[in-house]
C-alpha cells in the first residue's frame, strides 16, 4: 500500500502488507478475488501450477486476516464465509 494525500497523490514510499504464506496459503497459490472489510481482508487464492486451465472451483481456497490499527498490520484471521462467484 501507499498513503494518500487530501488530493490522492502518493505520500511516502510504498509497503508490502501481507504474504498469502503467513495467512496458510501454499506457496505457489495466486490471489483471485479480495474482499475488504471495515477491518478484514479474504483473499481467496488458487493453486498456480504454471498451466492455464481452471482445474475447477474446488480448488480455490480463502485465506483470511484482520487489520490491527495499533501496529498497522495485517494479521491471520479466521476466514469467513465468502459468496461464491457466478
Amino acid at each position: 500500500s501507499v498513503g494518500l494525500d487530501a488530493r490522492g497523490a502518493f505520500v511516502g514510499t510504498p509497503r508490502q502488507e501481507i504474504v498469502m504464506t503467513d495467512l496458510g496459503a501454499d506457496p505457489s497459490a495466486r490471489a483471485r478475488r479480495l474482499v475488504v472489510g471495515d477491518d478484514t481482508l479474504t483473499i481467496t487464492g488458487i493453486p498456480f501450477t504454471f498451466s492455464l486451465a481452471v482445474r475447477g472451483s474446488d480448488a480455490a481456497r480463502h485465506h483470511a486476516a484482520r487489520y490491527d490499527a495499533a501496529t498497522q498490520t495485517w494479521v491471520r484471521a479466521e476466514p469467513t464465509p465468502v459468496p461464491q462467484e457466478p
